[in-house]
């Protein structure tokens, strides 16, 4: 993978209040505390999901399958499903360690930390994205100018020696905190990827989004389907070792 995700991102809360009067935004909740309850409703303590990645770019099409458990910020294991060649290869993060298993010869590599921010699996969301949503913590949040009538609209500026590669991401959020939008721009203030949630999930106690829909300048465009989630569900002890990240 190295970058997808991706954007492990969101959900839900009831915020109508601040929605009928202009201003509340600022006087009752930061936007750093709107991405964090973005962030916290998406992902929970913990996170396992199988997710369908459809990549098109140059008029072909083709589609991964992977299945995703994740603790907290810094523990998670990826292994892929499909397509058949590639099954049984993974990903484990543990803290800043990363490593790759290779199914078909066996074989952990050690990745660098900067594996994250890279396409996952060609798709146009990163690993990072994926296992860790917004990655508010390599961006300072602030309020955009102007708010839509309902939800909020966040920009998120990268914070100095942040190991990101946009200039900014401004976020549009539902008032239950459900990201609907994600524009990606460079460092010339020009918009480079979209991405947008045409379907959620609706929880018990939360919505997600469940279709993340990925295009950037050139016309690539990647879709991520979660088929699968469960949030905050205990997950087996051993899952976050590379003795899991070998096993079929």
């Amino acid at each position: 993978m190295i970058t997808r995700q991706y954007l492990r991102i969101l959900a839900v809360a009831g915020a109508a209040v601040w929605a009928l009067a202009p201003g509340a935004v600022a006087d009752e909740l930061s936007a750093l505390e709107i991405v964090e309850k973005v962030r916290d409703m998406w992902r929970g303590e913990t996170f396992h999901a199988v997710v369908s990645i459809e990549v098109t770019r140059q008029e072909r099409t083709e589609v991964q399958r992977v299945e995703v458990w994740a603790e907290g910020e810094d523990r998670a294991l990826v292994r892929v499903l499909e397509p058949e060649e590639d099954a049984g290869s993974g990903y484990l993060l543990v803290g800043e360690k990363l490593w790759y298993y290779a199914h078909e010869v066996e074989e952990v590599v050690s990745l660098p930390g900067f594996a994250l921010f890279e396409g996952f699996l060609g798709s146009g969301l990163d690993l990072d994205e994926l296992l860790r949503g917004t990655v508010a913590e390599h961006y300072e949040a602030s309020f955009a100018e102007e708010q839509p009538a309902e939800g909020y609209k966040v920009v998120l500026t990268p914070l100095p020696a942040a190991p990101v590669v946009y200039g900014k991401l401004v976020l549009t959020v539902g008032e239950s905190f459900v990201v609907s939008a994600v524009d990606y721009y460079d460092q010339r203030g020009k918009v480079v990827k979209e991405a947008r949630v045409p379907e959620v999930f609706e929880l018990p106690d939360r919505m997600v989004p469940r279709v993340w829909v990925v295009e950037d300048e050139v016309g690539e465009r990647t879709v991520v389907t979660y088929e699968e989630l469960a949030v905050d569900e205990p997950l087996p002890e051993d899952i976050f070792t590379l003795e899991r990240l070998k096993q079929p």
